[in-house]
């Protein structure tokens, strides 16, 4: 059976000191007073009954198990939320509270909320950089908006914009833009870091055309135009030049939307598409299209989206897409109620229908929704799957058979994820994958690779290409040529010009993955451990290292004799380099 049908995928659990910001929250004996004074109707007693049970279900939903290690955070109840955004450090809320609006800034470090801005009118759209927070405000219904500032270190507030209909305010390290429609719409950019606020046009959108949507990050602004026959156009520019701007898509039918991460473009249609705007790589296409596109956020290296779930069939999950390694991974399982994401600062942020008009906003760090995060100890056994307290990990299906079956914890170590999918580019295809302390399963059954439907990465590769290895001495052919190169107790391999030699070409061949009753044999070895891609040499603690494509071998002096070889933990140290573990 193949990998992906999930062994346990259930909902983080919340911490049981949680706050809320509700400002009408009350202790239960306060709450039962006001009820009992205010139920007047049927109808009221229905409606206490529907909070009472809804209440319950997302207790349910939190509390279905118990001792995960990582926990979302329950931040508060609140009205009609029109926006939010967070930097790590503060949230800000935009709260349509019927007939007034606030924005509110509610601290990450403490808890602690206020009120920054109470009116009459309407607040639309609201972002954070650095020490700023910038929003829409609409003084009244029908008035035209204005863009506004805030310095949080010294409560300083000042108007950006004001002479014409500002939209999109948008914010990125010091640099602030937004749309002025008056006539023709104008993109104007200032920056927070000079004294005097500077306010520059740095385009004007063509006549017949109006700007529809404006992204700024990574010192770049992209926006799309739509012109009055109905076509579009996408186009970016530096954020601080004087350069023209470049048009990066156009097109007839409807209008993709667009969200800009730090030098991609993330285009949103009937699929998401990621596309490098320096043409380093391929356009790659990461997912269907999200269930609505207010639910997609970034922080610049992280994607998150609400979409169909990969393992349970007619639910939804929020998907996380990890741009810097291609990595595609359930960041939460059920997204059943979520009207809004926000990420940012290490943070991604939820909000969920909770009773009647109001919404309950949760969030969590990243790094707790990764596939390296510890998961919730089961309640019962499942023959099914395996879970393992000491790294806090299931092991499920096609993984775990090939897991028990060649060598377990001795040959590949605890599984150190969930499963997850890695892009490869070879085949241009996701691949379910799971990592362990000494190796990557990969589930590819149709490759000529595969053994029981599993081949083994080659981790070792990579490892020593990320730590910049593979120029090193060690890492090239050696220069002795003949006897000195084949001779003694050795295998010379040309296709790396490198051999292995004495205990550890013993060792590279006693655990070679045995499929029949043989025994070991070198083509098992190089199933298991690959070709070597270095000669041994030492490291600063006195190991002995060598380098296969899918393995290291360390020799240690020890009187241990068990001890004296061993497999290095790669699998853990190349998580460890793509920043997914301490």
């Amino acid at each position: 059976m193949a990998p992906t049908a999930a062994p346990v995928l259930r909902s983080l659990q919340p911490s049981t000191r949680l706050r809320t910001a509700d400002p009408t929250h009350h202790s239960p004996l306060q709450w039962g007073r006001w009820c009992w004074l205010h139920i007047r109707s049927i109808r009221a007693l229905l409606s206490l009954l529907a909070i009472t049970l809804t209440l319950a279900a997302l207790h349910f939903s939190w509390y279905a198990g118990s001792g995960a290690i990582t926990n979302p955070v329950l931040l508060g109840t609140y009205q009609r939320v029109r926006d939010l955004a967070t930097d790590g450090r503060v949230i800000a809320l935009l709260i349509d509270e019927g007939d007034h609006s606030t924005l509110r800034l509610r601290s990450l470090l403490d808890g602690k909320e206020t009120v920054l801005v109470a009116t009459a009118g309407e607040l639309t759209q609201v972002t954070l950089a650095l020490d700023h927070v910038i929003w829409q405000e609409r003084p009244c219904p029908a008035c035209p908006g204005r863009v506004l500032a805030y310095r949080i270190s010294t409560g300083e507030r000042f108007v950006l914009a004001n002479s014409a209909d500002e939209q999109f305010p948008r914010a990125w390290s010091h640099w602030v833009a937004w749309n002025s429609r008056n006539g023709n719409d104008r993109l104007f950019v200032t920056s927070l870091a000079t004294p005097m606020t500077v306010l520059n046009i740095t385009y004007v959108v063509p006549a017949g055309h109006r700007l529809a949507d404006l992204q700024l990050s990574a010192g770049r602004l992209v926006w799309r135009e739509i012109t009055d026959n109905g076509s579009w156009v996408i186009r970016m520019r530096h954020v601080a030049g004087s350069d023209s701007p470049v048009t990066l898509l156009q097109g007839t039918a409807e209008s993709p939307v667009l969200l800009l991460t730090d030098g991609r473009l993330l285009i949103i249609d009937n699929q998401m598409r990621v596309v490098a705007l320096d043409h380093s790589s391929e356009e790659l296409t990461i997912g269907t299209s999200p269930s609505h596109l207010d639910l997609v956020a970034t922080d610049d290296r992280y994607l998150f989206w609400v979409g169909p779930s990969p393992s349970e069939a007619g639910n939804e999950a929020v998907i996380g897409f990890d741009l810097t390694t291609a990595s595609r991974f359930v960041a939460l399982p059920h997204a059943h109620g979520i009207v809004r994401l926000a990420a940012g600062g290490g943070w991604l942020l939820w909000l969920q229908h909770s009773i009647a008009d109001r919404v309950t906003l949760w969030g969590a760090p990243i790094s707790d929704l990764l596939p390296t995060a510890r998961r919730a100890a089961p309640e019962a056994h499942d023959p099914r799957w395996r879970y393992f307290p000491e790294t806090g990990h299931y092991l499920a299906n096609g993984f775990r058979a090939f897991w028990e079956r060649f060598g377990g914890i001795k040959m590949f170590g605890y599984p150190i994820t969930e499963e997850f999918e890695e892009f490869d580019s070879a085949s241009g295809q996701f691949r379910t994958v799971q990592y362990f302390e000494r190796a990557r399963f990969s589930w590819q059954p149709d490759s000529s690779l595969a053994i029981d439907g599993v081949v083994l990465g080659r981790i070792g590769v990579e490892l020593a290409e990320v730590t910049d290895l593979l120029s090193s001495r060690a890492f090239r052919p050696p220069s002795a040529t003949g006897d000195d190169i084949t001779g003694g107790h050795c295998r010379y391999f040309e296709e790396t010009a490198h051999r292995i030699c004495g205990a550890f070409l013993d060792f590279w061949l006693r655990y070679g993955v045995t499929t029949s009753a043989t025994g070991p044999t070198e083509l098992s070895a190089l199933q298991r451990f690959g070709l070597p891609m270095s000669e041994p040499f030492a490291t600063p603690d006195g190991t002995i290292v060598q380098y296969f494509e899918r393995a290291r071998f360390e020799y240690r002096a020890t009187s241990d004799a068990e001890a004296v070889l061993a497999f290095g933990r790669i699998g853990t140290e190349l998580l460890a380099r793509r920043g997914w573990t301490p």
